[in-house]
């Protein structure tokens, strides 16, 4: 038997997404290399359950995090509840550990990278939510206590609906 196997901490894969009602942008956390790995955009429509269930099998996902959408104050807002909602579903979809990060300021940082590199206000808004998700990940990798179970946001409301 391998011992050196058996010392060696799990790493978790973690699927970040950031929620929107018409696009959702995801990244990736990479546990071997403790980097952020930039995806995409899917269109928040009919399939996302399969769209997601299927980068999650892809990439051997082991947990989520979505953005927390709070207004400057850290007040909850519309945006708020719909991302628990989502969030909930996830969780029951999955039955994978889903953990929610404050995402404050991680639009106006995508917008603001789009604009580095020479891009349009109409570019930014099509990979701004993918942006989002990296920026959340990156608060995520820096601190993993930033993560708030989804469970313990529901419980603390009440309910969402």
């Amino acid at each position: 038997m391998d011992s050196k196997c058996e010392d060696k901490p799990r790493r978790i894969k973690t699927l970040v997404l950031d929620f929107g009602t018409v696009r959702i942008g995801y990244a990736y956390l990479d546990p071997s290399i403790q980097m952020v790995i930039p995806g995409n955009v899917l269109p928040n429509d009919q399939q996302i359950k399969q769209r997601i269930l299927g980068l999650i099998q892809e990439q051997s996902i082991d947990q989520i995090v979505l953005g927390l959408p709070l207004n400057l104050h850290g007040a909850h807002t519309s945006s708020t509840k719909n991302a628990i909602s989502f969030a909930q579903k996830i969780l029951d979809w999955t039955g994978l550990p889903v953990y929610m990060v404050d995402e404050r300021m991680t639009t106006q940082a995508g917008i603001r990278k789009v604009r580095e590199m020479g891009g349009t206000e109409k570019q930014a808004r099509k990979v701004v939510d993918a942006l989002s998700a990296s920026e959340i990940a990156q608060s995520y990798l820096i601190n993993p206590n930033l993560g708030i179970p989804v469970q313990r946001i529901i419980s603390a409301r009440g309910s969402i609906g």
